[in-house]
């Protein structure tokens, strides 16, 4: 096998207590489209889509004029972004100019990175050579079965597997310097397991990885698609407590297909007062006093208010890695962010 087997996600950082508060987010994420073509079991589009307008989720896809603004609005931080993210609730890949606004995303240079995260169904050969003409930094492709029956188990969608298998061994074979990593959730794994996916893809790409399913979202019940409920994160990170300071609201930003800024993760993040690209801007945000008090709320542990949300949160957890853990050194991040 080709692939490393590891955790996918970027080893590449600096312990986050030394450095925050920060002048220009770590992380962007850009969240192209609320479409999606699978409905995966563990995922908000498993329900109905009159349940999912009921949950407040909208369906959108990012226009042009908030895309520019998007990108205009980044080359004001003052320093670099280490990771542009296109990710969110729906498939990126169905945004049909992905590959243009990655490229204007690499024009900035403003940005030392950018990755998609993805399903993967509407790979082709054009799309994946367009993705890589780009400057696609890395991809990573979320598989949810290893046969066309699994996508119907899991996803409820009908997919020609071979074809899907496919055009991975081909995005594989032009990637040039591109990353790509494939991954599973081991809820998705099937009767085959561990082996049969390591044998299906671990020759056509640079890392691979299962992980765990974790409930991401309090509409869904996972009673019956979690079988170990202990896990406090999808990677193996060894660790047995939770988090007390979440680490994401300082370093991390995204962008709904909206336009609408939110501190974290696109779906459940916190909302500062409606910000949105299309009337603000993302420094403004930044460095906003809402920020400011989400980031005091976190330090204090405080979860009311701005910060209801990360009560229940999941996240706090799942991407809680050893750098960025802040829980000793809430009094003196405090005084700094006080001190500015």
């Amino acid at each position: 096998m080709k692939a490393e087997i590891t955790n996918i996600y970027s080893k590449d950082r600096v312990p986050l207590h030394k450095v925050v508060p920060l002048n220009t987010p770590f992380t962007v994420i850009i969240e192209p489209t609320t479409f999606c073509n699978l409905k995966c079991r563990f995922c908000l589009h498993s329900f109905s889509e009159n349940d999912i307008l009921e949950s407040g989720h909208i369906f959108e896809t990012m226009r042009d004029e908030t895309f520019n603004r998007l990108i205009e609005q980044i080359k004001e931080f003052p320093q670099k972004i280490k990771s542009v993210n296109f990710a969110g609730v729906g498939e990126p890949l169905l945004h049909n100019k992905l590959p243009q606004m990655i490229s204007q995303l690499k024009d900035t240079g403003k940005v030392e990175k950018v990755s998609i995260i993805t399903n993967g169904i509407p790979l082709n050969h054009k799309l994946s050579r367009d993705l890589v003409n780009a400057g696609t930094d890395s991809i990573k492709i979320s598989i949810n079965g290893l046969k066309s029956d699994d996508y119907y188990m899991y996803c409820s969608s009908h997919i020609d597997y071979d074809k899907f298998h496919s055009e991975i061994v081909y995005l594989y074979e032009n990637k040039g310097d591109m990353e790509l990593g494939i991954k599973i959730l081991d809820s998705c794994l099937g009767e085959g397991g561990k082996e049969d996916f390591f044998e299906q893809y671990g020759n056509y790409c640079d890392i691979i990885s299962v992980e765990k399913t974790l409930p991401l979202y309090e509409e869904l019940s996972y009673d019956k698609i979690i079988a170990d409920a202990s896990s406090l994160s999808r990677y193996d990170l060894n660790r047995q407590e939770r988090v007390k300071i979440c680490p994401s609201p300082f370093f991390k930003i995204s962008i709904r297909s909206t336009g609408q800024i939110m501190i974290c993760c696109p779906y459940n993040g916190l909302e500062l007062s409606s910000m949105n690209v299309n009337t603000n801007t993302l420094l403004e945000c930044w460095n906003s006093e809402e920020h400011k008090k989400v980031l005091f709320n976190i330090l204090a542990e405080k979860y009311e208010g701005i910060t209801a949300k990360c009560k229940k949160c999941s996240l706090r957890d799942d991407f809680a890695f050893s750098e960025d853990i802040l829980d000793n050194y809430g009094k003196e991040i405090y005084e700094r962010i006080c001190s500015l």
